[in-house]
């Protein structure tokens, strides 16, 4: 068969509904694959979008949605687009392959919603490639690494490890060499850590493995910091 000019076959993979009380797309089995045909070159392209998010929908905790907003040109091409194709259907493409079809209830302008009983995640991916498409090259893998999990849990571990050792090492060795003046800067050394973990809790910061370098740092430079003081 022949492709009419100004259209595009682009591969789609159908997203399933999600079954009962699931929060992944992982979990709503196998999606089919077919073969869809839409407009080329696209009514509206990525840079025409100013911001798309999975917002929760009022249908219930469960269902989500993406809400998108466009630039002032392309509101006015989409608008007009979707006004003369009402009750038919529209696709979001990213690199050929067509990631959502949705279905036009109404005319659009500069703001609209993709809704279908998405999950959290499924409503992510969408927005995540909405807005990918506002980028202004395509993007080339120059190198790809995976680390398995096995391997971040030890070196999780190692970190804490390391930190409480040195912690311990520096408590030693200030009650012993200081004695009396060792229990202020062991008190102030034990409140400053205190301090910094009631901060990246109060900031929801994620403790990674250069975070704990940092700590560990951090406790060595108040502990420096007291010795001059205790030495003069």
């Amino acid at each position: 068969a022949t492709v009419p000019a100004g259209r595009l076959v682009g591969l789609y993979s159908e997203r399933n509904g999600p079954t009962a009380g699931s929060q992944n797309t992982a979990d709503q089995g196998p999606k089919q694959k077919k073969w869809v045909v839409v407009e080329s070159p696209a009514v509206v392209d990525g840079s025409e979008l100013r911001n798309a998010s999975a917002t929760q929908s009022r249908a219930g905790a469960d269902d989500y949605q993406i809400a998108f907003a466009l630039k002032p040109a392309g509101a006015d091409k989409f608008g007009a687009w979707t006004g003369a194709n009402i009750n038919e259907y529209m696709g979001v493409v990213l690199n050929d392959e067509v990631k959502s079809i949705a279905f036009i209830k109404s005319q659009i302008h500069d703001q609209g919603e993709i809704s279908g009983k998405f999950t959290k995640q499924s409503a992510d991916d969408l927005a995540l490639t909405l807005r990918s498409g506002a980028l202004p090259a395509p993007i080339e893998y120059q190198e790809e690494r995976t680390v398995g999990p096995s391997l971040g849990a030890d070196s999780i571990r190692s970190g804490v490890r390391a930190s409480l050792f040195g912690l311990l090492f520096v408590v030693a060795f200030m009650l012993f060499y200081y004695r009396g003046a060792g229990v202020n800067a062991v008190v102030a050394l034990i409140l400053n850590v205190i301090l910094m973990l009631a901060g990246l809790i109060l900031f929801q910061a994620t403790l990674t493995l250069p975070g704990m370098a940092g700590i560990i740092l951090t406790i060595g430079m108040a502990v420096d910091s007291n010795v001059l003081i205790f030495e003069r």
